[in-house]
């Protein structure tokens, strides 16, 4: 039943779905949108990590942060009719 429920949602031009993935130092960060925390990064592989969500089409900012790392920041927009965003979160170690 889970599965059907995303099938829809996948067909409706109005939502697409946010992917972010990252290197090993990634997991359990947090995921932002807007100013607003809406998961954590989960460990893909050994090396790399990711989160998945579905937001509606428009703009966005999202941010991941991890405590010891600079944050990633990125702004895009989407329109109706793409289903899919690709993002590749890179965190550096914050110098004192």
């Amino acid at each position: 039943m889970c599965s059907i429920a995303l099938f829809g949602l996948a067909s409706k031009p109005s939502q697409f779905a946010l992917h972010v993935f990252g290197e090993a130092e990634t997991v359990d960060a947090s995921v932002f949108v807007d100013g607003k925390q809406i998961g954590t990064m989960t460990r893909f592989s050994p090396e790399a990590a990711h989160f998945t969500t579905w937001l509606p089409v428009g703009g966005y900012k999202i941010e991941v942060r991890k405590e010891g790392y600079v944050s990633f920041e990125q702004s895009f927009s989407i329109s109706s009719g793409e289903s899919e965003y690709y993002v590749d979160a890179k965190l550096s170690k914050r110098t004192k």
